[in-house]
């Protein structure tokens, strides 16, 4: 029984340095999407990082909030009738 007792906790603590070794810095980017005739806030355009599955609509004002790891990560913007944006995030935190 002890021994099996020292496997489980073995196994919990090379889970957990393995979670840490391999995280990413995550950083949180935020911002607002318009339209560039009326300058008006766009709700329900879907931002997304590529690549992922990751992904957040805006509020009725344009606003959003996104998580990325990585200054490679890029976010594609899309709405109905609108052409596709892809931005790459750099290291900006605020995406306009």
């Amino acid at each position: 029984m002890k021994s099996k007792l020292i496997v489980v906790v073995s196994v919990f603590i090379c889970m957990f340095f393995a979670q840490t070794l391999f995280a990413q810095n995550t950083t949180t980017i935020t911002g607002h999407v318009s339209s560039s005739t009326n300058k008006a806030g766009l709700s329900a355009v879907s931002v997304e990082v590529k690549g992922t599955s990751n992904g957040v609509t805006t509020d009725s004002k344009g606003n959003f909030k996104i998580d990325v790891s990585g200054t490679n990560a890029v976010l594609v913007f899309s709405h109905i009738g609108f052409a596709l944006q892809e931005v790459i995030v750099g290291s900006r935190s605020v995406i306009n």
